[in-house]
């Protein structure tokens, strides 16, 4: 059984909930919807992220102004995470459909594409399904988008080894 926490944000600093994603490691978070963040990681993994955020955001008052920020982390329940699993679901279609259009226009733009921009788009890309594949295994969702996107990930590799 995996510990799940769900992260609760208020804040009109807009970069926030990917400086958290960021600091808990693109893998081990998925934001479900707007300031909703859920997490396997340790509860003092996330506070440590939290207190980072705060610090960037007390810079970004003395620097710009008004910031707001307010949060809540949240212990899910097995059925309050199964509560959840339709909207987890749903994004992870969502970035699975993402994550095969890059790929998609990836092989559509191959041969114009120089040999550093290419290896450059296919670093992120990389990074990006490596990430999204650790979500997937770690919740246990996987959906016919989910074997589409593997799918056209190994018919991209298999063009880029030629």
């Amino acid at each position: 059984m995996i510990v799940m926490l769900m992260l609760l944000i208020d804040t009109n600093y807009e970069e926030a909930a990917y400086y958290l994603i960021g600091k808990l490691g693109e893998g081990n978070a998925l934001q479900i919807t707007d300031g909703v963040i859920i997490t396997w990681r340790s509860r003092e993994s996330v506070e440590r992220a939290l207190l980072s955020l705060k610090e960037k955001v007390i810079s970004k008052v003395s620097g710009e102004g008004n910031v707001e920020l307010s949060f809540a982390l949240i212990d899910l329940s097995e059925e309050q995470l199964a509560r959840l699993r339709t909207m987890i679901r749903d994004r992870l279609i969502k970035l699975d459909r993402e994550t095969y259009r890059h790929i998609d226009a990836i092989k559509n733009r191959f041969d114009r594409m120089s040999e550093k921009r290419l290896e450059t788009e296919v670093r992120f890309l990389d990074k990006k399904y490596e990430s999204l594949m650790n979500i997937h295994n770690k919740l246990k969702i996987m959906t016919p988008e989910t074997e589409k996107l593997i799918d056209a990930m190994k018919e991209l590799r298999i063009i880029l080894r030629k």
